[in-house]
């Protein structure tokens, strides 16, 4: 591509604002005048003619009498060995360019030579803090892959969206997803604590789990029974010794009837020795028998139950302790992932050129060597402004279009004069003020301007 340097000469007839002007633009080119006049109309002429294109009648100037779909709108401007021509029509825009390199097409050239050639340093300094950062995005294009994002890290995001502003919405979730797991975890933890709290710290778990609780409950039956037997016979010697008394009782009132009651007498006497036998082999039995010691048992079973009590806490404390791992390792996890996705921008930004040294553009600010753009002086916000516009040309035509330059105050626009004097860049500087349109260059020679009415 031809080493071009400067637009030479500009010609712009019925386009918006400007009727007709023709003129040789010096390095620094301030227009200015009164509002209405076309001052905006010749920057939107040479954007136009370097990189504009489609249907757009609405940039053919109509007067009254005019006959709007016979209109054309034409711009030319002339660069030195190359010369771009851009009419507009109601049916379209058409190009020409004079002087094309060999084997180049108008629009590999024009791509080639124009970049961002929107970017406004007053603007940009002028414009609130989300908008700078916006501003700053559309020089950085990059992005992210949602189906990859999903793969990896296993959150829908939408990847419509500037890839900077896809990768802090990632991490935005994935904080919020690991927020969640600590608050689940520490809720796991709380709850294993107080479970444990109610499990004596000596609790031998898998002793009473597999106790055998129907062996001491028959230990416990048999015992029971022994002992319901033993008071059985208890009570029958009882009541025979009783029987046995009153047997003797009626021998003693029958003394008096013994001749008569001898075979009686006999008879009683038998059944008393008989009696006498029962109560001797029920006593012997007695005597002899051993209750079986059952304390020992019922002390197992009373420590069976309250062991049971003291199983379900354990079994449920261990279980929180489970889920605490679970969520405690869902939360060092997501932590991993918020480390990763952190590391995103830097890695999207890792092979991409930076309008300036020191440039970092986080989820909500603009950093120059890790101070917000918002803290700088004034002086310094317009000259990073103005060294983004010089960045954004990068190798192509070195023009740079400033529009509103009123909006600055007399000591930032004689900076702004001073930054543009110095460089090599070529300017084009629209500014309101009182009198007729005027073009004055950086050797503050005014150029003769031939523009009415319009924008």
């Amino acid at each position: 591509m031809a080493d071009l340097k400067r637009i030479m000469r500009l010609t712009i007839r019925n386009f918006v604002g400007v009727e007709e002007l023709d003129f040789e633009p010096g390095k620094v080119n301030v227009i200015s005048g009164r509002i209405g006049r076309g001052k905006t109309s010749i920057l939107k002429a040479i954007a136009e003619a370097l990189a504009g294109g489609g249907k757009r009648p609405e940039l053919i100037r109509v007067t009254p009498d005019d006959d709007a779909a016979q209109g054309k709108a034409e711009v030319v401007a002339d660069l030195g060995e190359v010369s771009i021509r851009r009419s507009i029509t109601p049916k379209g825009s058409y190009l020409k360019v004079e002087g094309l390199p060999k084997g180049a097409t108008e629009a590999a050239f024009l791509e080639q030579l124009v970049n961002p050639l929107g970017f406004n340093p007053v603007a940009f300094f002028q414009a609130k803090e989300a908008d700078r950062r916006a501003m700053l995005l559309k020089l950085l294009p990059c992005s992210l892959d949602a189906d990859e994002v999903l793969a990896a890290y296993g959150v829908v995001v939408d990847c419509q969206q500037h890839g900077l502003d896809a990768a802090a919405a990632l991490e935005k979730l994935l904080v919020e997803g690991r927020r969640e797991a600590n608050a689940v975890a520490e809720e796991r933890r709380a709850r294993a604590a107080a479970l444990s709290s109610q499990v004596p710290p000596s609790f031998d778990a898998e002793k009473w789990r597999a106790a055998d609780v129907s062996s001491l409950n028959a230990t416990i039956r048999a015992a029971g029974a022994a002992e319901q037997s033993l008071a059985n016979k208890r009570a029958l010697v009882a009541s025979k010794r009783t029987e046995q008394q009153a047997k003797a009782a009626r021998i003693e009132a029958l003394s008096e009837q013994i001749e008569q009651l001898k075979q009686q007498q006999f008879d009683l006497r038998v059944a008393i020795a008989t009696t006498g036998e029962e109560v001797a082999v029920l006593e012997d039995e007695i005597a002899a028998t051993v209750l079986p010691d059952a304390s020992q048992a019922q002390a197992d079973l009373d420590a069976y139950t309250e062991a049971q009590g003291h199983l379900h806490s354990y079994d449920a404390a261990e279980a929180a302790k489970a889920a605490l791992e679970d969520a405690t390792a869902e939360a060092q996890r997501l932590d991993g992932l918020v480390s990763q996705a952190r590391a995103i921008p830097a890695q999207m930004l890792e092979g991409a050129t930076l309008p300036v040294d020191g440039l970092a553009i986080t989820a909500d600010d603009v950093l120059l060597n890790g101070v917000s753009i918002n803290l700088l002086s004034t002086g310094e916000q317009l000259l990073f402004a103005l060294d983004i516009a010089r960045a954004s040309v990068g190798n192509g035509l070195p023009v740079i279009l400033i529009d509103r330059a009123e909006s600055l105050d007399p000591q930032s626009f004689a900076l702004l004069m001073e930054q543009m004097q110095a460089d090599t860049f070529q300017y084009f500087v629209t500014r309101v003020d009182g009198g007729e349109m005027l073009a004055i260059d950086s050797d503050g020679a005014q150029l003769a301007l031939v523009a009415e009415g319009g924008e």
